[in-house]
């Protein structure tokens, strides 16, 4: 059990024990950006959809590939067929990303205007391109910096638990082969519940496993349907800056407090200070 008695963590009223921490795995201990956005290019970009208006090439234009790694932060689109749909759509109205980003009203309005049928089908084959198992793969897309030395920090301390909207066969590959399956005593993947993120189930199903309350429990998410699920499963939302969201789309979705990386989360709840 961990006491909370650092003031880095003064804000949070009454909390002076918590009994577990859950985690997202993308954009929190994984670093997705340039595998994510790089098979939505390989997939998507022979099927007619011009990035040119979103993203452009990534190697040569990083900040951009960024920028549309954003739009997965919004709740709305966080999911990969409903991001799918805002390309398209904003595509289709002749808006950019940026655009989109700074006033997200209009991703709607162009979603409204030009929905896009076939999201589910195309979302499948990104995800076949993402989520894939091989060796080499698996070692290309890297933690988060510090990750590893987070949860250490943490696993010393607290109960740890995964719940991810990711396929259970990927992410288990992925943190078997960097060495992360150690650290964790439960893990819920999207083909263990009904609802995805940004419901809660995933987040309850994790605490039964793991015999805690839900109120006794941490959520460290990197987006804003993290934060939304977080909430209503009455677990406290911690957002990192590492994957989707900004901190102002994380505060507003209800994050308690929103750290630069898992890195930080854990050096303010373990009362230690950075090496």
């Amino acid at each position: 059990m961990l006491s909370l008695g650092n003031a880095v963590l003064s804000e949070r009223k009454k909390m002076t024990e918590m009994k577990a921490v859950l985690l997202d795995v993308s954009g929190v201990l994984r670093d997705n950006k340039a595998a994510m956005w790089n098979s939505f290019q390989r997939v998507l970009a022979p099927a007619g959809f011009d990035f040119g208006l979103t993203f452009s090439d990534f190697a040569s234009t990083p900040e951009k590939a960024l920028a549309a790694y954003r739009l997965r932060g919004l709740q709305k689109y966080n999911l990969v067929e409903n991001c799918i749909e805002a390309l398209w759509a904003l595509q289709k109205s002749g808006l950019l990303l940026s655009d989109g980003l700074e006033n997200p009203a209009l991703i709607d309005a162009a979603v409204s205007a030009h929905p896009f049928s076939g999201k589910q089908e195309w979302a499948l084959l990104v995800k076949a391109d993402f989520r894939r198992t091989d060796l080499e793969y698996l070692d290309s897309v890297q933690p988060v910096l510090h990750a590893r030395e987070a949860l250490h920090r943490l696993s010393a301390r607290v109960a740890l638990g995964l719940v991810s909207n990711s396929g259970s066969a990927f992410n288990r590959a992925w943190l078997d082969r960097h060495g992360f399956s150690q650290f964790f005593r439960a893990f819920v993947a999207e083909s263990d519940v009904a609802h995805k993120k940004p419901h809660p189930d995933g987040i309850m199903l994790a605490c039964r496993r793991m015999f805690v309350l839900p109120q006794q429990c941490y959520y460290v998410g990197d987006a804003q349907s993290d934060m939304t699920a977080a909430m209503a499963a009455k677990s406290v939302p911690v957002g990192v800056l590492s994957g989707t969201a900004t901190r102002p789309q994380l505060e507003a979705a209800g994050a308690w407090r929103v750290f630069d990386d898992v890195w930080g989360f854990a050096n303010a709840l373990t009362n230690t200070r950075p090496v």
